[in-house]
């Protein structure tokens, strides 16, 4: 007998009560309405790699898409998004050039010599692993690192690091697009931390880095 095509709703039944983001086939993190199956994509390959599944989580980061902040010139100018704020990860910060794009979803910092931040304060349970994470949409022209683009200053625990699900050393170069990830497991005492995304390496910062979609949630993946 010949085969004949079915839809996916022949096969699959779905419901999901909110919208959520994907990597859709032309490589780029889109927001799909409720009920619409994420069927996501590599975004370096483009291939598909099925439907995405996830439990529901809270992201603790608020404004996620960075809305609320203006772009500078290097070393004065800049506004950060509503809610959050530039931070330095040792000494003083001279603030470079950075871009909201496009319609306020990513933020882009280009360093010179500057270890430029963003950054947000929450308050960690104790005896509680979350995840936190970025993607990095582009890294150019310099040695962007894996501690450049995901920091805290966190309560006491250990930390792991993955890029795109596999385990790195904080020392790892990114070469492409990735979603970065640290999974830190707060020990004993929680309390304030400071999350921050961008450049900050202990000494003078180089590269162009394109960041999105931030998340810290409960959970150890």
């Amino acid at each position: 007998m010949a085969l004949e095509p079915v839809s996916f709703a022949d096969l699959i039944t779905f419901t999901r009560a909110s919208s959520a983001t994907r990597v859709n086939a032309s490589g780029l993190i889109e927001t799909v309405s409720s009920n619409v199956a994420r069927i996501d994509y590599d975004p370096v390959t483009l291939l598909p790699k099925g439907l995405l599944i996830e439990e529901q989580r809270t992201n603790l980061l608020l404004r996620s898409t960075w809305e609320g902040g203006t772009a500078g010139v290097e070393g004065s100018g800049a506004v950060a998004p509503t809610g959050w704020s530039f931070a330095a990860t040792t000494g003083s910060v001279s603030y470079p050039t950075s871009t909201l794009y496009p319609s306020a979803t990513a933020i882009r910092f280009v360093a010179a010599a500057q270890r430029p931040m963003v950054a947000q304060n929450v308050t960690l349970l104790a005896n509680t692993t979350y995840s936190q994470s970025v993607y990095v949409e582009a890294v150019d022209g310099g040695a962007s690192i894996l501690s450049d683009n995901i920091g805290a200053s966190l309560p006491s625990g250990t930390t792991t690091y993955y890029i795109d699900g596999v385990v790195v050393s904080s020392a790892t170069v990114l070469t492409a697009g990735k979603r970065v990830v640290a999974v830190h497991a707060v020990g004993g005492t929680g309390g304030s931390a400071q999350i921050r995304y961008g450049l900050g390496v202990s000494g003078a910062a180089t590269g162009d880095v394109t960041l999105s979609c931030p998340q810290l949630e409960a959970g150890a993946f």
